[in-house]
């Protein structure tokens, strides 16, 4: 957690880092740091800072990391149930269906 903490704050309020200078064709940007720090966090049992920093991330995505949209939301969800899975609370019920039709 502390390698990504200190990407972080190396990061400041950039975008992300661009390893371009260093030969590599390669940009991390901060959505996929923190993204993987979520990921870390979850692994580690901290959920409601995983269920942070995935919030986080999903506010940042912009047109350079929309690909990273999909596994976001996927563990925006998984981090959800584990959130209430550790409170014992029931999850919500869906939304009723919405008929295309009316009468």
């Amino acid at each position: 957690i502390k390698d990504y903490d200190q990407a972080l704050n190396s990061v400041g309020e950039r975008v992300g880092l661009d390893y371009s200078s260093e030969g590599l064709q390669f940009e991390m940007h901060r959505v996929d740091l923190l993204f993987n720090r979520a990921l870390a966090l979850k692994e580690l049992g901290r959920v409601s800072e995983a269920q942070a920093d995935a919030a986080r991330a999903r506010q940042l995505v912009d047109a350079k990391t929309m690909s990273r949209q999909p596994a976001l939301e996927k563990l925006a969800n998984q981090l959800s149930a584990l959130s209430l899975a550790q409170t014992g609370a029931a999850p919500a019920p869906p939304p009723p269906a919405s008929s295309a039709y009316s009468a």
